[in-house]
């Protein structure tokens, strides 16, 4: 690693408490730290700090209110942000003047029980928590009149959801609770348009309990294929799980398409100082999709802008090989271990099996271990969000350490 950005303020430690996302071309990090919003641009330059805690204060005419902010989402379809207060979910819109770009408080929506998570599908926000409420913005034409949101669905929850996302294509949602071992798929079996929606679930079962889960982001072609949603699920095993649509006629049942299993490999096994670690069964380390759409543009965009030649110099011979790498295997996945070695797999495959049933599994391969390359304390042991710069004789990855 050649970069480390250090990002003021420790996050709030929740599991949806920091987002990044692209809108319009640009790369934006959001997190909560306390009550306070904090947003940088993919360059890691500071766009603006909210006191959230303030402005509630200030709305609510609550001199002594004190907040911490749990979730934090960014739409990548029109930029809004949505982020989670006790029972309130707020919704702040992205204001452009020249090159510039500041979040203004929109709307709050209340909730009768604490909000721990949200998620956005174009005009669409699910809110999860104690319950499961499905918001909708109505369009209005007339710039003067106050943007209304109407709730589409409202369900009661076993126990409290602390992690909910839609599907790329947004015919489903998954959810997990706290310290459960199931993780919730969600569909409409009326495909319903109308407000009066009804939901129905079925469970991904884990051996413990899960701490994360990610849709796969594909190419626009795939986004709306039948059976193109894949789900990547991590517990506390420490193998990374990625699911497929068993049958493109029903979407909302799935089957185990592959694991990951740092364990099983000589290379990717942890060390003896992570498994002294790992003794207690709450430490561990998570594996996570590389974005293949931004794999890829990033490729595209440094080979237009090199200015040498591209199969001449060392920095050119990089980006080729790359580019074959991107064009066999545009999934990619990757583990920081607590000793600091990064981890880099890549799976080919991954979407073959939807479209044809007689076809192999997906094929895993080891492309990268980087050894000790962060120097990480185990007291202060995060994830970390890659970005990848193509423009450098090799390839490097930028750390976000939210401290």
């Amino acid at each position: 690693m050649s970069l480390q950005q250090t990002c003021s303020g420790k996050t709030n430690g929740y599991v949806q408490s920091f987002h990044s996302a692209c809108w319009e071309g640009v790369r934006y990090l959001a997190y909560g730290t306390g009550g306070n919003l904090v947003i940088y641009n993919g360059c890691l330059e500071h766009i603006q700090t909210t006191e959230i805690s303030k402005l509630l204060r200030d709305t609510k005419q609550e001199p002594e209110l004190e907040v911490d902010i749990v979730s934090v989402e960014i739409s990548e379809f029109d930029g809004k942000i949505a982020l989670t207060v006790g029972t309130d979910a707020l919704v702040l819109y992205p204001q452009q003047a020249n090159k510039d770009v500041h979040w203004n408080l929109m709307k709050i929506l209340n909730h009768d029980y604490p909000a721990f998570c949200t998620s956005w599908s174009d005009d669409q926000l699910l809110v999860g928590g104690e319950t499961l409420t499905i918001w909708e913005q109505a369009i209005s034409h007339n710039q003067e009149t106050p943007v209304k949101w109407s709730k589409l669905w409202e369900q009661r929850v076993s126990s409290k959801t602390v992690l909910a996302q839609f599907s790329p294509d947004s015919t489903l949602f998954a959810s997990m609770s706290d310290n459960d071992r199931l993780v919730k798929i969600w569909w409409d079996p009326h495909n319903s348009e109308m407000k009066n929606r009804e939901y129905e679930f079925n469970y991904l079962p884990h051996p413990r309990a899960v701490t994360n889960f990610a849709w796969r982001k594909g190419s626009s072609e795939q986004k709306n294929a039948a059976g193109s949603n894949i789900l990547i699920t991590m517990c506390k095993d420490g193998i990374c799980r990625i699911w497929a649509s068993t049958n493109p006629d029903e979407p909302q049942y799935f089957y185990i398409s592959t694991v990951v299993d740092p364990s099983q490999s000589l290379v990717t096994l942890q060390s003896l100082e992570e498994e002294t670690y790992n003794e207690d069964p709450n430490i561990f380390t998570s594996i996570h999709w590389i974005d293949s759409k931004e794999f890829l543009n990033a490729l595209r965009s440094s080979i237009e802008t090199f200015d040498g030649n591209i199969d001449d110099s060392i920095c050119g011979n990089g980006l080729r090989k790359l580019r074959n790498l991107a064009n066999d295997t545009p999934d990619l996945l990757y583990q920081v271990q607590r000793d600091g070695s990064m981890v880099i797999w890549g799976i080919r495959g991954v979407t073959f099996s939807i479209r044809n049933i007689d076809q192999k599994h997906p094929k895993l391969t080891l492309f990268l271990r980087g050894d000790k390359g962060h120097s990480i304390g185990h007291d202060n042991y995060v994830s970390l969000d890659i970005s990848v710069d193509f423009q450098v004789t090799s390839l490097k990855y930028t750390g976000v350490y939210l401290m």
